[in-house]
């Protein structure tokens, strides 16, 4: 999912939940969504990068054979 796809979705999300609503709500609701957002793509770019050293630790020993 492309980052425009993500904050496409959490704008919607917010305009959806909060339409009639002072803007304020709807921004603190996508700010609240964002920080979400933001830990979640945090914990899959962490664990890529540990994989990612899996993989490179395999590689290595495979050459060693």
């Amino acid at each position: 999912m492309s980052i425009d796809q993500i904050l496409a979705g959490v704008t919607d999300v917010a305009n959806r939940a909060y339409e009639g609503s002072p803007a304020e709500d709807r921004l603190a609701f996508e700010v609240g969504m964002l920080h979400s957002k933001l830990r979640e793509m945090s914990y899959l770019l962490a664990n890529a990068v540990a994989h990612i050293k899996e993989l490179e630790i395999e590689i290595a020993y495979k050459d060693k054979k």
